[in-house]
């Protein structure tokens, strides 16, 4: 059987939804929205929230909008809570710039995500997208919060080195974070003198007296042999042994 709820109306275009229950109620009473977007009734005194009115909550509690939706005052929805454990679900102050909760980003670029427990604040690691950093404060939220968790909407996953590292973090056991695996590179080798495969990029570099004379990094493997044959006619003169010797 579904349960059925009903709704009052707070002012010309909001209402909040409660039981059948406890419609007859709560209906006696002027109910407003106020400035944080509760249901409130200021005829009270002191101002009553009918979120406590309804679940009648210990004077060190809190009750909970498990959706976050402050107008959604079914008791389905409502759950009684400490301090503690009402402030782990809210969500990201409007200072935040990344758009997801526990997450920040470096001046290099990259991401950050940490994570305050019991006063204290986990750093979760370095990242090189937001969604990743977004993803390691899931983790870590869902470990630690269980239900009353705030979760960043993204989608993805981490990889288990990641995830283990968070979860032994939170758990006491430091241990060095698992530096992520970088592509091969295959080494390349060029047919001209004086040219070689560094660092993604071509360098020229010439020999002279038992040293080797940097010549600088090209995208393009000829004109790093250019950038040899040009060297190697300024300091060999006719000696020079060219990739494009006169004629070619």
């Amino acid at each position: 059987m579904n349960h059925k709820y009903r709704r009052i109306r707070l002012s010309d275009t909001l209402t909040t939804l409660v039981d059948a229950d406890n419609y007859e109620r709560l209906n006696q009473r002027r109910w407003h929205c106020n400035h944080k977007g509760y249901a409130v009734c200021f005829e009270s005194d002191p101002i009553e929230y009918m979120h406590r009115v309804i679940m009648r909550p210990g004077p060190d509690e809190q009750v909970d909008h498990m959706n976050g939706d402050k107008l959604d005052n079914r008791r389905a929805n409502l759950c009684l809570a400490s301090n503690a454990e009402n402030s782990r679900r809210r969500k990201m102050p409007k200072t935040n710039t990344t758009g997801y909760k526990g997450v920040s980003k470096k001046r290099n670029g990259r991401y950050t995500a940490r994570i305050c427990y019991d006063g204290h604040q986990f750093f979760l690691g370095s990242y090189p997208t937001k969604e990743k950093a977004a993803l390691a404060y899931n983790v870590a939220a869902e470990h630690l919060f269980r239900d009353y968790a705030y979760l960043n909407d993204v989608d993805g996953e981490l990889d288990h080195e990641t995830l283990y590292w968070i979860i032994d973090k939170l758990n006491g056991n430091a241990r060095p974070r698992p530096k992520p695996k970088r592509p091969t590179v295959p080494k390349r080798r060029s047919p001209f003198r004086g040219v070689y495969w560094e660092r993604g990029k071509w360098r020229a570099k010439i020999g002279i007296k038992n040293d080797k004379v940097h010549l600088g990094y090209f995208m393009d493997e000829v004109e790093a042999a250019k950038a040899y044959d040009e060297a190697a006619r300024r300091l060999k003169g006719d000696n020079a042994v060219l990739n494009f010797p006169a004629g070619r």
